[in-house]
């Protein structure tokens, strides 16, 4: 348990100091979740509640973290077995949009109405019984909460009290629109919080095959002018450099060295600057709207 309220502080607070970095990769929410099912059953083979996986057959792909997912699985699951003594803690998925929906449901003594404003607040809890189960940090959900926003997504909670209660999180679904906007959106919030620059590259004329995607990788990595934030594939064609403390002159030089590295004719690649050539992430899909 020592070990556990560690690992909750130290998680907490280097959420909150922005030291996170996801290891983001299209990963299969329904294996996840059997995943976590599966290990969660051990703890209710002996006792009255059934865990259930609602999951499509077909592999229903996010863009984000696995071993960070599955922290957000196994502290909403870990939540519902301490508040359910008989019943089910069902977690089911299903695509909603350009974002894959995931609920967390469970038939356990429910949360009241006025507590569930601060369900997600450090050190809360709510309905823990004194004389049974086990006392936690009242960390875990506050974690859950930052991490499914540091993967862009949302989370909320419905509940009634002897009824139980439903989490429910969103996360981006795997393609090339949710991948440029997560690393768009990223890449503008740390230059604002530095309070510096960055630039856009795009090359619509390169095929985006992994080997090409690596190599440009390793050719961007090494370099005092800027660095390398991604490379990822253009949601309308190409491929798309993002480069952190990178002004425009350090831009124009990161220009020519794409083009060169691809071969392509120097007009060929746009450069994009923020905030100087683009203040929101609208002016950048306008710019990409142009290379269609």
């Amino acid at each position: 348990r020592l070990g556990r309220i560690i690992n909750d502080l130290l998680d907490i607070s280097k959420i909150e100091a922005g030291h996170i970095d996801l290891h983001r990769q299209p990963v299969d929410l329904g294996q996840l979740v059997r995943k976590v099912v599966a290990a969660f059953e051990v703890k209710t083979r002996s006792g009255q509640v059934k865990l259930i996986a609602a999951v499509p057959e077909q592999p229903l792909l996010v863009y984000g973290d696995t071993d960070r997912i599955v922290q957000i699985l196994v502290n909403l699951a870990g939540n519902s077995l301490k508040f359910t003594t008989e019943g089910h803690i069902k977690i089911s998925i299903a695509l909603q949009k350009n974002v894959v929906e995931c609920q967390v449901q469970d038939t356990g003594i429910g949360i009241a109405p006025e507590n569930l404003p601060k369900l997600f607040g450090r050190f809360q809890q709510f309905g823990r019984i004194v004389s049974g189960g086990e006392k936690g940090t009242g960390l875990g959900l506050a974690i859950t909460r930052q991490l499914v926003e540091l993967h862009q997504g949302s989370i909320r909670a419905e509940s009634q009290v002897g009824k139980g209660t439903t989490f429910i999180f969103t996360l981006p679904r795997f393609s090339a629109e949710a991948v440029f906007q997560v690393h768009l959106h990223e890449a503008i919030q740390k230059t604002k919080s530095a309070e510096t620059k960055f630039t856009f590259l795009h090359a619509p004329s390169c095929a985006a095959e992994d080997s090409v995607l690596r190599r440009l990788e390793l050719a961007f990595s090494p370099s005092t002018d800027w660095k390398l934030e991604s490379v990822i594939a253009s949601p309308v064609n190409g491929v798309a450099v993002f480069l952190l403390d990178c002004n425009r002159e350090a831009g124009l030089r990161a220009q020519t060295r794409l083009a060169d590295l691809l071969g392509a004719p120097q007009g060929s690649v746009r450069a994009v600057t923020f905030p100087d050539d683009a203040a929101e992430e609208a002016d950048f899909y306008k710019q990409l709207e142009m290379a269609r």
